[in-house]
């Protein structure tokens, strides 16, 4: 698939929650992890001059560590506050981006992290790609929620839909 720079929806997630949380607690749910994520967000780098240097490996042992990395951390803030993290636009999103969205939806069934892609309307052959897939030994499931056009008052519903359990809701803007 053509896609943007990769891992570009986990880049810009982590920037912004670089402007609204705490560096203190942005620090602690970083862990271990954080010399892999700021290998992909620099600005994290920045903020914390002492995290070390990510480790130079192979490519798939790269992937393999980045999609721990995530996550570590994503269950490290979910320990202190549930998580949404939304992904919009993934239709633009590289082969590396939708991989690393399906780990976190299998590896973290169990705890409370929602993630919530977008992609838009036009883009609607794209969203019948998406992998639809129960973790297993789990009640958590991915699921595909498409929505037309959302308007404010299409704001409530979705959350419920989003809050009602999935791993992963998927939806158009």
């Amino acid at each position: 698939m053509e896609g943007g720079l990769p891992y570009q929806p986990f880049v810009e997630a982590v920037e912004q929650l670089a402007r609204v949380v705490p560096a203190s607690d942005l620090r602690q749910w970083l862990g271990d992890a954080g010399p892999e994520l700021a290998r992909l967000a620099p600005g994290l780098r920045r903020l914390f001059p002492e995290l070390p240097l990510a480790a130079q490996v192979a490519p798939e042992e790269g992937r393999r560590l980045l999609q721990s990395a995530w996550s570590d951390f994503l269950e490290r803030a979910a320990g202190v506050r549930p998580i949404l993290l939304v992904l919009d636009d993934v239709h633009w999103a590289d082969d590396s981006s939708l991989l690393l969205v399906r780990h976190i939806a299998r590896r973290l069934a169990e705890i409370p992290v929602q993630v919530l892609c977008t992609w838009q309307q036009k883009m609607r052959g794209w969203a019948a790609t998406w992998p639809t897939y129960r973790t297993p030994g789990s009640q958590r499931d991915v699921r595909m929620v498409t929505a037309m056009t959302l308007a404010t008052s299409d704001a409530k519903p979705l959350a419920r839909m989003c809050t009602a359990r999935p791993t992963s809701c998927a939806g158009t803007n």
